[in-house]
């Protein structure tokens, strides 16, 4: 049972600022896919949103979007209208719709700290990193879900030298971000998702709470009132708003592998939010799409989600999910003496070929486990 103590210490974690929107590629037809290459250097909740709602429904994935540009509202394929019947034309099925390509999406939880109670400290003093990052694979055609983490300590050159990956949100927002993935992976992520803690809070609290498996007993101070302690006790529970924030930030219980052993429960989290959606019937799409539209940044449209969800929800007993772990070993830097996880660009590059075929990304990077 997960409770809240009064407590005299307080947590200084990092935090973040406004991020500059991404713009959204425009959509049309599918057309035939191109493999595109992109060079390898070097970054969740739905999901979060995505997480929630966070699926999302693209019929083409296009080159990374420019920093604060309008989304673009998607054009829903339509089939033309068969040709007029006569007495000797035989009556003919109308060719079905096209089936959308599959795409990326980057899922953030951002650390800054506005809506909360903490006003010292990094995520209160107008810096801000991303806590969180998932890239996520969306096949609406085979109604595929794949999400992968990506360690924040991840070494990336976006910024010109040697820092975290982390570090582009705090740079450009989601604009950088983005762009640091692409570099880092090699694909082209059309689509972001970006959540507060209290964003993130707030959600979870406006779908009635989430279950969870909690690991192992853990703690943090509550950063809503910066003066309670949330304890978790290991085991399933409903978990509200706060006491879900606490299970996707806390990581220093764990021995070895701190960040990787947290996201693990960052991606249960996100399948979880997921599979409530799923599970919720079409009766219920308008409700979670505009909860979670309503609480996070993102170059989707409602149109767009609502599109996809419904595509989704129509078809939950084919959905299938894939959860992994991008490479997580690391060390101290020689360059900056700062602990970064290695790009590993051969692993990444496996990787990557892995989830684009559909394949699951355990198969590359084994997960460690609790």
């Amino acid at each position: 049972m997960a409770k809240h103590a009064r407590a005299d210490a307080t947590e200084e974690t990092p935090s973040f600022d406004e991020s500059a929107p991404v713009a959204a590629p425009s959509f049309e037809e599918p057309a035939a896919k191109k493999k595109r290459k992109w060079p390898l250097v070097v970054i969740p909740l739905v999901v979060l949103a995505l997480v929630a709602g966070g699926i999302a429904f693209a019929l083409n994935q296009k080159p990374a979007p420019e920093p604060k540009a309008d989304p673009k509202p998607v054009s829903s394929a339509k089939v033309s209208d068969p040709a007029p019947k006569t007495s000797s034309e035989p009556a003919s099925e109308p060719e079905p719709e096209p089936v959308p390509d599959p795409f990326y999406v980057l899922v953030v939880g951002n650390d800054i700290r506005t809506g909360t109670a903490q006003t010292t400290g990094h995520g209160a003093d107008g810096t801000s990193r991303s806590d969180t990052m998932m890239l996520v694979r969306v096949d609406p055609g085979t109604f595929q879900i794949t999400i992968l983490t990506i360690p924040r300590d991840t070494r990336s050159t976006i910024l010109g030298p040697v820092t975290k990956l982390n570090e582009a949100y705090n740079a450009g927002g989601m604009a950088y971000s983005v762009m640091a993935v692409e570099q880092l992976t090699g694909r082209t992520v059309p689509y972001y998702m970006n959540m507060t803690f209290r964003q993130f809070a707030d959600f979870i609290d406006s779908i009635g709470g989430i279950d969870a498996n909690v690991p192992v007993g853990m703690s943090l101070t509550n950063i809503f009132d910066n003066v309670t302690e949330i304890y978790l006790e290991p085991g399933e529970q409903h978990l509200d708003g706060a006491q879900a924030l606490v299970l996707m930030r806390q990581r220093k219980q764990y021995g070895g592998n701190q960040d990787a052993m947290r996201q693990i429960n960052d991606r249960a989290m996100v399948e979880t939010i997921i599979r409530r959606v799923l599970s919720a019937g079409d009766a219920e799409v308008e409700f979670f799409t505009r909860a979670i539209m309503s609480q996070m940044e993102t170059n989707f449209t409602e149109e767009q989600l609502l599109e996809l969800v419904h595509r989704f929800v129509q078809n939950a007993d084919k959905v299938t999910f894939y959860l992994g772990t991008a490479p997580y070993d690391g060390g101290a830097d020689p360059e900056t003496g700062a602990w970064l996880c290695y790009p590993a660009e051969e692993t990444w590059a496996e990787l990557m070929n892995v989830i684009d075929a559909g394949g699951d990304p355990n198969t590359v990077v084994v997960s460690p486990s609790f």
